[in-house]
């Protein structure tokens, strides 16, 4: 079985579905608008780049998606070198308006979540074209119910749905502690560094949290890159809480367990989440969970304080304060924490999720051959 993937190459959900695919004896090429910041894919046999071009294509809007379309040409010519048995674009627009335009059947796409709860927001043309894109595939696959529903709202159809889960075992933190024996209780993220995930609100509320507490070691560790990183640095040194808190920058796929095994306090403010991978790897790792009440991190967490403590978007009292609940009722939160560690294991088992994107993969093909 060939797969072209279209996706982007820096993305860490394409990382792992062409490794994971690839484990599976499945022949994957990838088609990417970006060139690789890292070769993550070089000791990969039956792995190719179909297209990558030497430099990033910059842009924005609509100026951004005309220069989607003058690579057309490139994702035709790479449709005849690899000769694949699917074509499948994850994220539906820019990858899924290319597949659309190339006309190869089968045709999936992956929505991934701004493109389907934002782009077609923002305008009567990003609807429509939206839908236009929907309606050109054989299946549609969503990682959550919710943007399951989100993409029925613009094409009347069954969706797919496949979380992107992980392999439980990578987050398995032998010598974790409980966090009422802790000298240094580190509280963290592990996420691109921007606004709408809300890293401006934990920092406030992580601030507040070590004024109330300063009976208690505290460390603010924030994992990930992004390019508001220098303008949360300095509102930290304004804080004067510098000396309290890390900042990693880009990590590596291969090294993100390592960093959530590190945290004790998960805490993840963002503003809108259709699924939530690195949820569900803190909560597979052990970490107490803090989570705001988006739709996708509603879902993962059954929408309860069951498994975790979720919060109102942009709250930074209500952020600290479940912050504080689980610092001070340190065996009530082993109890969250073990109960959210089973429910990964039971629902969003890596190798699960990928077997069944196979059969997904294998069923589409039998039925085009009929």
């Amino acid at each position: 079985m060939k797969i072209l993937i279209l996706s982007d190459i820096n993305s860490a959900h394409t990382e792992k579905w062409v490794k994971g695919l690839c484990e599976k004896g499945v022949s994957v090429s990838l088609f990417s608008l970006t060139s690789p910041k890292v070769e993550w894919f070089s000791e990969i046999d039956n792995f190719q780049i179909g297209y990558a071009p030497k430099r990033d294509r910059k842009g924005s809007g609509m100026l951004s998606k005309l220069r989607y379309l003058g690579t057309l040409t490139q994702l035709k010519k790479c449709i005849k070198k690899t000769k694949p048995d699917i074509i499948h674009a994850h994220y539906a627009t820019s990858y899924g308006l290319l597949g659309k335009l190339s006309g190869h059947r089968p045709f999936i796409i992956s929505v991934w979540g701004s493109d389907v709860f934002e782009f077609p927001t923002k305008s009567a043309f990003n609807r429509v074209l939206l839908k236009k894109i929907l309606r050109s595939t054989d299946l549609i696959c969503s990682t959550s119910d919710v943007m399951a529903e989100e993409v029925r709202k613009y094409i009347q159809t069954d969706v797919h749905t496949i979380p992107f889960g992980i392999k439980t075992i990578d987050f398995n933190c032998h010598l974790r502690t409980s966090i009422g024996d802790k000298k240094e209780i580190v509280i963290g993220c592990v996420k691109t560094l921007a606004p709408s995930y809300g890293t401006h609100i934990l920092i406030e509320a992580f601030h507040e949290v070590a004024l109330e507490r300063e009976d208690l070691n505290l460390k603010l560790l924030l994992v990930g890159g992004g390019n508001h990183i220098e303008e949360y640095k300095r509102r930290v040194a304004h804080l004067g809480i510098s000396y309290k808190v890390e900042f990693t920058g880009f990590i590596p796929l291969n090294e993100i367990p390592n960093y959530h095994c590190k945290i004790d306090l998960f805490v993840s403010l963002s503003m809108n989440e259709s699924f939530g991978v690195s949820l569900i790897e803190a909560m597979a790792s052990g970490s107490h969970i803090v989570a705001t009440k988006t739709p996708g991190f509603k879902e993962v967490l059954r929408d309860s304080d069951t498994f975790g403590l979720m919060v109102n978007v942009n709250s930074i009292e209500e952020a600290k304060n479940a912050m504080l609940h689980v610092l001070d009722a340190p065996k009530e939160a082993e109890l969250r924490s073990s109960k959210a560690k089973a429910l990964v294991q039971e629902h969003y088992e890596w190798e699960g999720n990928l077997s069944e994107m196979i059969n997904v993969y294998l069923e589409l093909m039998k039925t085009k051959k009929q």
